[in-house]
């Protein structure tokens, strides 16, 4: 991995926990200083094919996600609130 590729997978960390989602490629271009999308978005590209991040196969500017994360939108309701409700009863 490259300096600049993990200076954008910190960015993209860094801006997931702050947030709940991963930046646009147009919000990393800023994060960076880049005038160019193009570059930032090879660096994304990078990222895909070592596996560092997750294609969510979608159209649109946040069609990735970091690697090992959970997708909630995919979660059914009842299983989010059981959860929910295990780390209560776990917290008291």
């Amino acid at each position: 991995m490259t300096q600049e590729q993990r200076r954008t997978l910190i960015n993209i960390h860094d801006h997931h926990a702050r947030y709940g989602v991963v930046p646009t490629i147009r919000e990393l271009a800023a994060m960076e200083n880049l005038k160019s999308t193009s570059a930032v978005w090879r660096r994304v590209q990078a990222l895909l094919e070592m596996g560092e991040l997750v294609s969510d196969h979608r159209p649109g500017h946040r069609s990735y996600r970091i690697a090992g994360q959970v997708d909630l939108a995919k979660v059914s309701t009842d299983r989010l609130r059981a959860e929910l409700d295990r780390r209560e009863a776990h917290n008291g």
